[in-house]
């Protein structure tokens, strides 16, 4: 009797012991799991405005600025993808090259946005290491340095207030942090717009109203920092490094015009960002025509720079076309079209930025005759050959480079394929500012020539202006 209880009790101690080795089991993978999750945690926003009413709807504001960031997140997930794209020419022979890596171009996945960071496995881990025997505390000390160490990115936000209760500007500031170390990654604070009115007449709208319509801009500029730092979570390295600057600096171009009031906010982090790309981009031809490109836009669009800043920034992007055009010259096989457009553009920002050894170039090239274009080119070419003959016009030059550059542009304007972007973009562009007052009566002859089919007839009396 006495020795089937002793068998019994060794069985017991048998099965508690496989029972306790499964449980901790258990415990490490789903630690590791946890360990490796990527999470994106809004945390419930501060209220620094010195206004107690704003107490009580703390909670709902943060679920707003949830929703926002998560929608927000998607639209720029996708333009990051789409930009990647066409830069790289990636597709599915690019994605299955040997040797490739996918972590550039990789999607970034739609991840829930999260209220807090779960702890209920962490209190497990706590709590088992109270039980734990003093030879297993190495392994539940692991258990803790896992769990406790959150892979993903945490986001907080502060709303503060400028000046006193009745008329001050209400803003709101943004953290993007990582939670595994508490290091904030990039910040940024976005304040009411100033307006004209009395600065001391009280803002229309409820503090709640005026707060909600910050989150638009802001949550833009949170979902651009968590798409590009999910995509590297430890940072680009290496020739991804320029890839992955340019990306943030186009996007946050992208930004520009769907939040005039902030442009500047969004064109000053464009600029960080692309001049930082400038220095470790590679040699290839598309993501240096896309970084010119921009820089060039900048140069002309930035609202709030000096004059030698613009000067600067017109210098970098002469630079970068000079990178670009090499590049292309160097292509196997060769690009002419593609040349021939960049040499045009080249020439344009070196007319545009009214630098005067670069409007020498520019000149010069066109007087050789280097960028003449046949009829037949693209619509996109023969607009902007009929902005770089506009602005060469407008310095003085040839006589005949007005005509040409109205030429040009009725071209281009008859040969635009729908959705009809440079019908547009001609009436407020300030390269075409030569030909503004011209403007409506040459798309009026290209409209109705083109109910017509008599384009020849119709356009032959608008040529010389």
């Amino acid at each position: 009797m006495l020795h089937a209880l002793n068998v019994t009790s060794t069985a017991l101690v048998h099965l508690l012991i496989i029972v306790a080795a499964l449980a901790i089991l258990g415990i490490v993978a789903a630690a590791w799991h946890a360990a490796r999750r990527w999470r994106l945690v809004v945390i419930e926003l501060s209220n620094s405005t010195g206004q107690p009413g704003l107490d009580g709807v703390t909670r709902g504001l943060t679920q707003l600025a949830r929703q926002r960031i998560d929608r927000e997140i998607r639209i720029v997930s996708d333009r990051r993808e789409q930009l990647y794209a066409a830069l790289t020419g990636a597709g599915q022979a690019t994605a299955n090259r040997p040797g490739a890596r996918r972590s550039a171009s990789r999607q970034t996945p739609p991840a829930r946005v999260e209220q807090r960071l779960d702890d209920s496995l962490a209190q497990l881990v706590s709590a088992t290491r109270d039980v734990t025997p003093q030879q297993a505390q190495p392994a539940v000390q692991l258990l803790a340095m896992l769990v406790s160490r959150p892979h993903g990115l945490l986001v907080a936000g502060i709303m503060q207030q400028r000046g006193n209760a009745a008329a001050g500007r209400l803003g709101i500031t943004f953290d993007v942090l990582r939670p595994d170390g508490n290091q904030s990654l990039a910040s940024q604070t976005f304040w009411e717009p100033l307006t004209e009115q009395d600065a001391a007449a009280p803002a229309a709208g409820s503090a709640q109203e005026r707060l909600i319509s910050l989150f638009g801009p802001a949550a833009r500029w949170v979902a651009i920092q968590l798409v590009i730092n999910t995509v590297f979570p430890r940072g680009a390295r290496g020739a991804e490094k320029g890839l992955d600057r340019l990306l943030s600096g186009l996007l946050f171009r992208q930004s520009v015009g769907a939040y005039p009031a902030y442009a500047a906010t969004f064109c000053r982090r464009a600029t960080e960002d692309l001049a930082e790309a400038a220095t470790v981009l590679a040699e290839s031809p598309r993501p240096l025509a896309a970084l010119a490109d921009t820089l060039d836009w900048l140069a002309a669009e930035e609202p709030a720079q000096t004059g030698n800043e613009r000067a600067k920034l017109y210098e970098s992007a002469h630079a970068q076309y000079a990178r670009a055009v090499a590049a292309m010259e160097r292509m196997h096989p060769a690009d002419p079209e593609l040349l021939h457009r960049y040499l045009i553009r080249q020439a344009i920002s070196w007319l545009a930025s009214g630098l005067p050894a670069a409007r020498e170039l520019a000149l010069h090239r066109l007087a050789a005759g280097h960028l003449d274009q046949a009829a037949a080119a693209p619509a996109a070419v023969l607009y902007d050959m009929a902005c770089l003959y506009a602005l060469a016009a407008g310095t003085g030059g040839n006589a005949e480079w007005r005509t040409r550059a109205a030429c040009l542009l009725v071209q281009a304007l008859a040969t635009d394929p729908p959705p009809r972007r440079l019908w547009a973009s001609a009436p407020g562009d300030p390269q075409l500012r030569l030909l503004h007052s011209h403007l409506a009566t040459l798309m009026a002859a290209v409209a109705k020539a083109a109910r017509s089919e008599e384009p020849t007839s119709e356009l032959q009396s608008h040529h010389d202006l």
